[in-house]
């Protein structure tokens, strides 16, 4: 840990030494994402006394998620703003649109912590273009390194994932992940800037939290596990690189345009001759630049599949991307829906299922039946008789998804008596490009 006489100075050079690796300047705009706590302020604090003119080139801007009380909310709100005033920077607050974070956690098959911050870097990106800030700042510190590496390795995680959080990404600039949590607020308290302590960051609901509470006892077993997790992430950005080179070499993938559509391509020789991590860097790659969705990921199990059909010269159709075969034999992939193909899945339920409302994921369909009407909803009339209901659906290109229901007909348009044992249920089908066979993107 640093010393305390001299921390204000030692992390303002510390912070300096992070910017000017990333090529960022003094005289640079920067947008902050500020929440209130102490990793938030510390950042706004240290950006402030960075810059050459903070109150023209520094902005900070916080997001109310509607996760918490509107008291709760306000509050934090209010801190953010004094301190923004104290230190004389402009601040901005925006809010998530109420039931938004938990209608896309819902639909696209994500935890609530996932879709809160994909809302909120959305949020930060919009306005960081809307006025023409040059980088984007966020307070992520070692601490949070630590406990991402100590979550990656218990999901599995290769080198990929290993090299821990990226420093700088496009604009998103992480100029504290080398600064201890510790430290920071050894600063703040030392020049009595005050920080607000957000109460679900000790809810047991969070994973992260677990794992945080769970860190100590580590360090106390592994006296060195600070270092050790530094050396693995360091030696995994190393292994990155080098397979990033050996793939270049050995699979190279071609794109072409179609119909104004991409397609992603291997030659076969290629394929058959490259290593079989190499391929699964491929598939990775390819959902990257077909899918686009930089939080999340083809499952290691998923990609094991999908290798093993394309080494058999099978196609192969996972969530949003179809890979095939080509006239030359070459090996492609593209968007499933630019080739308008069918496909479609199954649920099988009982009566007790579908006379109460059933939500969920399966692959890359959302589903929901429900005994009351939603929008979107279709509605079916299911007899006294039918004991177990089987609902298949198959779509084809862009178009709605086809509904077969057995042990139910199609309503229109009227109600079973009450005593009938018969009723309405509502069903809606939907595909879902993230849903069930991505995990969290390392």
């Amino acid at each position: 840990m640093l010393r305390r006489a001299s921390i204000v100075v030692e992390l303002d050079g510390l912070f300096a030494k992070s910017m000017d690796l990333f090529g960022a300047q003094p005289q640079d705009s920067c947008l902050i994402a500020l929440s209130g706590g102490s990793d938030s302020v510390a950042l706004t604090v240290l950006a402030a006394q960075w810059s050459s003119s903070p109150s023209q080139n520094i902005h900070a801007l916080r997001i109310t998620h509607h996760l918490r009380s509107d008291q709760e909310e306000d509050f934090e709100c209010e801190a953010c703003a004094q301190l923004c005033q104290n230190l004389q920077i402009p601040f901005t607050s925006l809010s998530v649109e109420k039931g938004a974070i938990q209608n896309r956690a819902q639909s696209e098959g994500r935890g609530i912590e996932q879709a809160a911050r994909e809302e909120r870097h959305s949020l930060l990106k919009s306005f960081a273009n809307e006025q023409q800030f040059r980088w984007i700042l966020f307070g992520h510190t070692a601490d949070d390194r630590y406990e991402t590496l100590m979550m990656r390795v218990n999901a599995g995680s290769g080198p990929e994932g290993l090299r821990g959080i990226p420093a700088k990404r496009e604009l998103y600039l992480r100029p504290l992940l080398r600064i201890s949590r510790f430290d920071l607020r050894s600063m703040l308290e030392k020049q009595g800037i005050p920080w607000v302590e957000d109460p679900s960051n000790a809810s047991d609901v969070y994973r992260r939290n677990k794992v945080r509470q769970f860190l100590p006892q580590i360090r106390q077993i592994f006296p060195g596990w600070d270092a050790s997790c530094d050396t693995l992430e360091e030696r995994s950005k190393e292994v990155a690189q080098v397979l990033d080179v050996v793939q270049e070499q050995v699979l190279p993938h071609h794109i072409d345009i179609q119909s104004g559509r991409p397609v992603y391509s291997w030659i076969r020789e290629d394929w058959n001759r490259a290593p079989d991590y190499i391929k699964a860097r491929a598939l990775w790659n390819a959902y990257d630049a077909l899918v686009g969705d930089v939080d999340a990921r083809l499952s290691w199990k998923a990609v094991k599949a999908i290798r093993r059909a394309l080494d058999q010269g099978r196609p192969w159709q996972i969530g949003p991307l179809h890979f095939d075969k080509n006239s030359k034999g070459n090996i492609t992939c593209q968007r499933s829906s630019y080739l308008g193909l069918e496909r479609g899945g199954q649920l099988l339920l009982s009566r007790d299922d579908v006379s109460a409302e059933k939500e969920g994921i399966m692959g890359c369909w959302h589903y929901h039946v429900a005994p009351s009407p939603f929008p979107g909803g279709r509605s079916y009339f299911v007899s006294e008789k039918s004991s177990t209901i089987v609902i298949r659906w198959s779509q084809k290109g862009d178009d709605k998804p086809q509904i077969q229901a057995y042990g139910m007909t199609e309503s229109i348009g009227f109600l079973p008596k009450n005593d009938s044992g018969c009723f309405i249920v509502y069903i809606q089908i939907e595909e879902e490009q993230h849903a069930g066979q991505w995990e969290e993107r390392f």
